[in-house]
């Protein structure tokens, strides 16, 4: 048998990929635009995660 090992990195990356694919619909380069403030960044970012 055979075990795979992967590097907490490469854990990582895969997990990021996932999150990018998951957001980008959602993202829009004028909506992007409009987060000035860290507060608005932040806001945001729970908008984002609130209808996982």
């Amino acid at each position: 048998m055979r075990w795979l090992i992967f590097s907490p990195q490469a854990i990582l990356e895969s997990q990021y990929h996932e999150a990018i694919d998951k957001i980008k619909p959602q993202l829009d380069r004028e909506w992007l635009d409009s987060l000035v403030t860290e507060d608005d960044i932040l806001n945001a970012a729970v908008e984002l995660t609130e209808n996982d």
